[in-house]
């Protein structure tokens, strides 16, 4: 393979990584949703206080939010790693560019 079809796979996923991002790790999401984790989690205690069984529909959405959050932090993570791997490969890719720039420029003499 050449370092041309490489560069453009890499960018293909560079682009699949960001719509993740978008969708799992946007803060104001995670806020919206926190938000709503809380106000679930304050009406399920009013309703143990009154002894009124408490809907399974709002027992699923609790679990749902949960999970909702803990795909965040995963996501947090994963974008986290993956810019410190881009940054690492960008890094190279520059130094071997420079270095066969100086090789190319000791040839011409």
């Amino acid at each position: 393979m050449s370092a041309k079809s490489d560069l453009i796979k890499l960018e293909e996923l560079l682009n699949s990584l960001t719509d993740y991002f978008h969708e799992f790790a946007d803060i104001e999401i995670y806020n919206q949703k926190n938000n709503q984790l809380n106000s679930i989690e304050f009406s399920i205690k009013k309703l143990r206080s009154s002894n009124t069984p408490i809907p399974d529909d709002l027992r699923r959405l609790k679990i749902k939010l949960i999970h909702d959050l803990e795909e965040y932090k995963v996501a947090k993570d994963i974008k986290k790693t993956t810019v410190f791997k881009c940054k690492e490969f960008i890094e190279l890719h520059r130094e071997r560019r420079a270095k066969n720039n100086t090789l190319s420029q000791k040839e011409l003499f």
